[in-house]
């Protein structure tokens, strides 16, 4: 059956032209015939056209290898007579060159001097350039530039200092050395100059061989003024002591731990000087906090304080992992105690002083003659138990 069928297929090598024909004329009507006729005219049609286009490409195809084939050996052929020119380039090129070995060989020490002379002639002009590059990157403040141009460039300028030229060269180099050396210091003093650029100051100025006991007393200096600063702040900026303990929360403490690390990592065998400075001004700090937490005379404020009291608490608790030797939690706790002593002592007062008012009412009510005992006793017990679970709310 299989053999059959490829027997009718147009597209097999074994294909009959008679029985696909006896077939057709067997299972097709007049009108399926000619269907099946103008279909195959169409389908000869096509593959005749597709043949047609198959062999022009080919043809394209053929033509453009043919020309690359031509322009790769017209290509060739001009390479080989380049080649052979570069040859002969290079044979007179040897000639000269043994011609000229002849005639310079006397002179040669002469030529290498001749040489040398330039390359000092050619650094001389980079050195007279100097002050100009030292002055173009201080105006940019590339402090660290300068200061490395200057430095390879001094050994040369003191060997010939006597030279009039080259000793004005060396005082302008130094002049803005000197500048850029005095603007770092400022920087380090300057509380207001970032981490960074303390950072980037202190390497500097350990690098060009400032002392560093000096450099480090600054540093505390400027560190300890940055510090008392947001202290004085924080002392006339708030308006109830959660205010404070959130604007210390944003100043003074992250100040804080950020000048510790930036001392650790500059200075960390000098740790005990640092810890001196934090621990006075973290006094003053606690000092500052405790006076505004007891300062507190209303009861109504303690919902108020407790918050306060919780976020202190997590920032000391915070600071003391952050900077190993500086523990304020114990303090913390204390004053916890304190506080909430001063706040139990103010509910006491104000429960007090509305049983006071109550009584007063009850003292009036009897010389009134109010003969109920029992609604006035009712009034009394109700006016504490309300004070006291206020008291407890907040």
């Amino acid at each position: 059956m299989s053999s059959f069928s490829s027997v009718l297929d147009v597209t097999k090598p074994d294909f009959d032209v008679e029985a696909y024909v006896v077939k057709l004329l067997r299972e097709k009507s007049l009108d399926g015939l000619v269907k099946e006729e103008e279909e195959m005219v169409s389908a000869v049609r096509r593959l005749d056209s597709d043949v047609h286009q198959i062999v022009y490409e080919n043809y394209n195809k053929f033509l453009t290898a043919t020309n690359t084939v031509r322009k790769i050996q017209d290509e060739f052929t001009q390479l080989d007579s380049e080649m052979k020119s570069l040859s002969q380039s290079m044979t007179t090129i040897s000639t000269l060159i043994g011609n000229l070995d002849g005639v310079l060989g006397e002179k040669r020490d002469d030529i290498l001097q001749l040489g040398s002379s330039y390359k000092v002639v050619n650094s001389l002009k980079h050195i007279f350039d100097l002050p100009h590059v030292l002055q173009s990157e201080f105006d940019e403040r590339n402090y660290g530039e300068v200061l490395r141009m200057f430095k390879l460039a001094e050994e040369s300028l003191e060997q010939y200092k006597d030279v009039p030229t080259v000793q004005s060269v060396l005082q302008k180099s130094k002049k803005i050395y000197d500048m850029t050396e005095n603007q770092l210091m400022d920087q380090l003093r300057n509380p207001a100059s970032g981490a960074e650029l303390v950072s980037e100051a202190v390497d500097l100025l350990l690098t060009i061989g400032r002392d560093e006991d000096e450099v480090q007393q600054v540093l505390l200096r400027c560190s300890e003024q940055s510090l008392r600063e947001d202290l004085k702040e924080l002392s006339t900026n708030h308006s109830d002591v959660l205010d404070l303990v959130d604007k210390a929360s944003e100043s003074f403490i992250p100040n804080l731990t950020l000048i510790a690390t930036t001392h650790d990592r500059l200075f960390e065998e000098k740790r005990d000087e640092l810890l001196a400075v934090l621990q006075t001004e973290m006094n003053s700090l606690h000092a500052l906090v405790s006076k505004v937490f007891l300062s507190s005379m209303d009861a109504k404020d303690c919902s108020i304080v407790v918050r306060a009291l919780d976020r202190y608490f997590r920032k000391i608790s915070t600071c003391r992992h952050v900077i190993p030797g500086l523990d304020f939690l114990p303090l913390t706790i204390e004053l916890i105690n304190e506080v909430s002593k001063h706040e139990i002592d103010l509910s006491l007062l104000r429960i007090k002083e509305e049983l006071k008012n109550s009584l007063n009412e009850v003292r009036k009510a009897l010389i009134n003659e109010e003969k109920d005992l029992s609604g006035l006793a009712s009034k009394i017990e109700q006016v504490f138990v309300h004070q006291v679970k206020v008291s407890v709310d907040i």
